[in-house]
């Protein structure tokens, strides 16, 4: 006889390999995360999926649009139609290049229909969710393939494959482990491996990312209390916490160690040396676009400085990285290179590159982003689900690109993604709340 606490949360995985179990909406979800595999450019780099996106959200409103109602989603939806509504009231203060302005208002809009499209098709279905975003990684690695460019041919698997491999091996690993939290430790071995190829190959960002993911899912039986219907009291969430802080400095302590001797290579060696891993250096020297995006940010905080914020003179504050020691005076030559190879204002940041092009309505609205992919992180460590690695994964990968990586492209299937998945964590974490008080 099952005890309450199993019938609660018992082991669930996903099952992708029984045909009878497929409806036409989910080959289309499928087919919709596959066509990411090529782009046209329009606009801008317009993908398929995009193309094919729109069209789903009038044949599922009807049906579909109650599961707007959810409180996450009502305020994603809200600051959403405020950032765009900020970044077209900006340009036309401020005058804006019309193409400029066309291309900043897309980038929002089209963002928008990604997610809303995908939250329709995908809600509240986790077995959907997972066979999409198996398309969407297969996507990703035919797309370098179909179209690639210099960047993919200098580093393919940073530019190319490394990525999408890593999250197709996520992918794997929620069919395989589901909420189980001990199947989950037992593949924390692949996942931790391919994080340290990623990280010899110099792709630390995903490789840090990968081995911060393997090694929680590798410390859940222990940490939280093996899924089994109990939720993860205050005291083992702040020992997580801890260990999250312990085990990103281990990784970066790691990493710094190995690439100061020449472990990983001579291009690993290079940029250590180029970005001198020492503290706080390490950050700056390696997103050093921050400085002049906040001299932009101080100057127009509200309004900002329009799609595709551009502006010369912020530029020059590059040249503080010398000021302040951060680059030594024999490196001129690299910093004269970055003042004079764009006029845009650089922000490689999320956060800071919405804030720059559209005020402060575009910070806000990566922020309460922000919220979302904390509390379904949360909520998945209080309460594993059948999308657990998954979870964990896309969840460290967006705070990374929140702070450290800039918004475009690809990048929007991607959050449209990731934000449909938190969201679905978020209500069935309602659900069962719901649940418990009618027990």
């Amino acid at each position: 006889m099952q005890t309450k606490a199993a019938m609660e949360n018992p082991i669930v995985r996903i099952s992708l390999l029984d045909p009878r179990g497929y409806s036409l909406v989910d080959v289309i979800a499928f087919v919709i995360g596959l066509s990411s595999a090529y782009y046209l450019s329009l606009i801008g780099q317009v993908y398929l999926a995009e193309i094919l996106l729109p069209l789903v959200i009038p044949l599922l409103w009807r049906n579909k649009n109650k599961y707007l109602l959810l409180k996450e989603a009502k305020w994603l939806s809200y600051a959403g139609i405020a950032w765009l509504l900020s970044q077209i009231v900006s340009d036309l203060i401020l005058s804006t290049p019309f193409f400029d302005s066309l291309r900043g208002w897309a980038l929002i809009a089209v963002f928008l229909v990604d997610w809303l499209a995908l939250y329709l098709l995908l809600m509240p279905n986790p077995r959907r969710i997972i066979l999409s975003l198996f398309g969407f990684a297969l996507g990703g690695l035919f797309q370098p393939i179909l179209q690639p460019d210099k960047l993919f041919l200098a580093d393919a698997w940073k530019f190319g494959f490394g990525q999408p491999l890593t999250l197709l091996l996520v992918l794997v690993i929620c069919v395989m482990a589901g909420n189980s939290l001990v199947r989950n430790a037992f593949w924390s071995l692949p996942l931790g491996i391919v994080g340290l190829l990623s990280i010899y190959l110099d792709f630390r960002s995903m490789g840090g990312i990968a081995l911060l993911t393997a090694a929680l899912m590798f410390f859940s039986p222990i940490l939280l209390n093996n899924g089994r219907g109990k939720r993860v009291g205050l005291q083992r969430m702040v020992m997580l916490g801890l260990l999250i802080i312990g085990l990103s400095w281990m990784i970066f302590a790691g990493y710094t160690y190995a690439a100061k001797n020449g472990w990983l290579g001579s291009v690993s060696r290079v940029n250590y040396q180029l970005q001198y891993a020492e503290g706080l250096k390490v950050i700056i020297n390696g997103r050093s676009d921050v400085i002049p995006a906040f001299y932009a940010i101080k100057d127009s905080p509200w309004i900002g400085h329009g799609s595709w914020a551009r502006d010369p003179k912020y530029r020059n504050y590059y040249y503080d990285l010398i000021r302040l020691g951060y680059i030594g005076l024999n490196e001129t030559s690299r910093i004269d290179y970055l003042v004079t190879s764009s006029n845009t204002i650089p922000a490689h940041s999320h956060i800071l590159q919405s804030w720059i092009w559209s005020g402060v309505m575009g910070a806000f609205f990566w922020l309460v982003v922000l919220v979302i992919v904390i509390r379904a992180l949360i909520t998945t460590i209080k309460f594993p689900n059948v999308v657990f690695a998954f979870i964990l994964f896309s969840s460290f990968l967006s705070v990374w690109n929140l702070f450290f990586s800039p918004f475009g492209s690809l990048m929007r299937l991607q959050w449209a993604y990731f934000l449909t998945a938190s969201l679905y964590i978020l209500m069935e974490n309602d659900r069962f709340s719901l649940r418990r008080k009618l027990l």
